[in-house]
């Protein structure tokens, strides 16, 4: 089993996404540090794109104030590999094909290895073109994330075949049916995507939730200060508690 797939072991997981340098890296490392401190299991570290059109509006903002500072993936890849030395809970990349592109899929995937990443999301590669990716991923022990949503069984049942480290479904859609059909035509965790934590529904069968933008909202509202926040996020706290 890999190093994603031991987190859902014992316990459902909290995921959490993380844009990285969304104002700057500092505050990045900081809201990383203060999350894991209260309970975090994964972490999904947003690599910025000039034109994210599969996100959110709120991620989209993250992204764009994050690119201001005319940050780099290299950057990026320095700051995971200084955040290496402590952290040591799986870290997972989200971005887009263009930013995998650009750099050299291999070369990408070899440096993500190196600074031990343990899974990727690409939000613009649907299931019919992930062949150009996920071989190299599996080469490199890399998992490439996939996402289902409203779909014919035959094509979730596609994407559960192919699929690597766990899926996700959003909470917006039909979440339960497809997290049956998941546990019923494999042994992946399926986890619940949700903006917020109000949103997870009390039962159901879900392996983890992953959050997209409570720290955003944090940034948004308290600025480089927002790490300090996390203990008054109820809330969390007590999904997290409830959750062992």
């Amino acid at each position: 089993m890999n190093k994603l797939g031991e987190v859902f072991n014992d316990k459902k997981a909290m995921i959490v996404f993380i844009t990285c340098g969304d104002p700057d890296l500092e505050t990045t490392r900081k809201m990383i540090e203060a999350v894991i401190s209260h309970g975090a299991d994964i972490i999904i570290l947003g690599i910025p794109f000039a034109d994210p059109t599969a996100e959110g509006y709120m991620i989209q903002q993250s992204y764009l104030r994050a690119l201001k500072n005319k940050l780099s993936v290299d950057q990026i890849i320095e700051f995971v590999r200084k955040l290496r030395v402590e952290i040591k809970i799986p870290l997972i990349f989200k971005t887009y094909a263009n930013i995998v592109f650009n750099y050299g899929i291999e070369s990408f995937l070899a440096a993500c290895k190196e600074i031990d990443i343990n899974g990727l999301i690409l939000s613009d590669i649907p299931y019919e073109e992930k062949e150009e990716f996920q071989p190299l991923c599996r080469k490199y022990g890399i998992d490439l994330i996939s996402m289902i949503v409203n779909a014919p069984a035959s094509r979730i049942q596609a994407i559960i075949k192919d699929a690597d480290g766990f899926v996700y479904t959003p909470s917006t859609i039909d979440a339960e049916k497809i997290a049956t059909m998941v546990h019923q035509n494999s042994t992946l965790p399926c986890v619940l995507q949700s903006d917020s934590i109000r949103d997870i529904p009390q039962t159901g069968s879900f392996d983890g939730i992953m959050i997209d933008t409570l720290i955003i909202e944090l940034l948004e509202k308290y600025g480089s200060a927002s790490y300090k926040q996390i203990s008054n996020l109820q809330d969390l706290i007590q999904y997290l508690k409830k959750r062992r």
